[in-house]
Formats: C-alpha cells, structure tokens, sequence
C-alpha cells in the first residue's frame, strides 16, 4: 500500500505540478497540495 501511495505522489509532483505551474496557478496548487496533504494525515491520524 505505501508502494501505491508513493507513486501517486511521484505522479502529482512530475506530472500534474508542472502544469499548473506553466497556467500561472503556482498559489493555488501548491496550496491545494498543501490543504489536501494535511487534511489526509489528520484523518490518518483520526480513524487510525
């Protein structure tokens, strides 16, 4: 599962990044990650 996990992660960061990136979006996708990425471990952290 950590294996599936840290290849979405690689994907996101090669693949998806780069294109906000080139449409000006830098603030909001990189807050986006941010958001998203905290929301996931309190969660984690939550429901265990």
């Amino acid at each position: 599962m950590a294996l599936a996990g840290g290849t979405m992660l690689f994907v996101i960061i090669n693949e998806v990044l780069p294109e906000t990136y080139i449409r000006r979006n830098e603030e909001k996708s990189s807050a986006a990650i941010l958001i998203g990425f905290i929301f996931m471990t309190y969660l984690s952290i939550v429901l265990g």
